[in-house]
């Protein structure tokens, strides 16, 4: 571990460095990159290694005049974003891996994409990031927002990346799977090796604080030298219960009201992937 500690120290020489960039020592976070990797790769390979059942979609996606406005509203708040991110620092580009970032691209794919399979598995993971959204827009930290309509396309690219899932859910476009926790665990676990290895690394190699990584927001009740690891396990559940409280409100108050608009242009079939391995054999 000291000398993984030592090699995350050499990504970034002192001159630059934020001062607050190892308010976590090196070597706890060697600790808990190794730990991560291993509980979250093996959590994950083993839940995709198992039977389950599951919603099959046999048909594509029935597009509409919005569809395509969300995904260019959010295509031009990124292009904003990285934009301003360059001319603020360039180094600050990186900042584009903050989640709500990331789920404006899986947005805009649910909103344009062609392959029904994968659009069914994007749409599942990412209802459980809608915690991310929740908490930016409740907590937001707007303190390097400077330049001008920074702040207006932050809320934007925030309230739109909250609607399209509501939308997609609402119209009937795309479905949530809800036989079991499978599309959770997989959501957690893949959060969580994007945070340590890519987030991470990017946080160690521009010592810019890629999703608080590097030391904890303002706004975070967890600020001692293992807020990483409490935060972890306090998102892992907020993910959980965020994921499940969407898709009640959606089905419970917006469906009712989008009534009138079309069923999904899909059949939706149960199917048993054990039975399903079984007969290919």
């Amino acid at each position: 571990m000291d000398q993984l500690g030592a090699f995350l120290v050499s990504l970034h020489p002192p001159e630059g460095r934020d001062p607050r960039h190892w308010h976590v020592p090196p070597e706890q976070h060697a600790v808990e990159i190794v730990s991560h990797n291993v509980i979250a790769l093996s959590i994950l390979l083993f839940t995709l290694s198992r039977p389950r059942k599951g919603v099959k979609i046999t048909r594509d996606i029935q597009r509409g005049p919005f569809d395509m406005f969300f995904a260019l509203v959010l295509i031009a708040c990124l292009v904003i974003q990285t934009y301003y991110n360059y001319l603020m620092n360039p180094k600050w580009v990186v900042n584009l891996l903050h989640p709500c970032h990331i789920m404006s691209l899986m947005d805009v794919y649910l909103l344009i994409g062609k392959s029904p399979k994968l659009l069914h598995w994007i749409y599942n993971v990412s209802a459980f990031y809608t915690f991310f959204t929740v908490l930016a827009l409740v907590f937001p930290d707007t303190s390097m927002l400077y330049l001008p309509y920074h702040i207006h396309v932050f809320w934007i690219q925030h309230i739109v990346v909250l609607l399209v899932p509501i939308y997609m859910l609402g119209t009937r476009k795309l479905t949530l799977d809800l036989f079991d926790n499978y599309f959770f665990i997989v959501a957690a676990c893949v959060a969580d090796l994007f945070f340590v290895n890519v987030q991470g690394f990017a946080g160690y190699l521009t010592s810019v604080n890629v999703n608080y990584l590097l030391w904890p927001p303002p706004s975070s009740p967890f600020t001692g030298q293992n807020y990483r690891t409490q935060s972890a396990l306090a998102i892992t559940v907020a993910m959980w219960l965020t994921g499940f409280v969407f898709v009640r409100l959606v089905r419970e108050c917006v469906r009712p009201i989008l009534f009138h608009f079309p069923p999904a242009s899909f059949k939706m079939e149960t199917f048993d992937s054990s039975s399903s391995s079984k007969k290919r054999k």
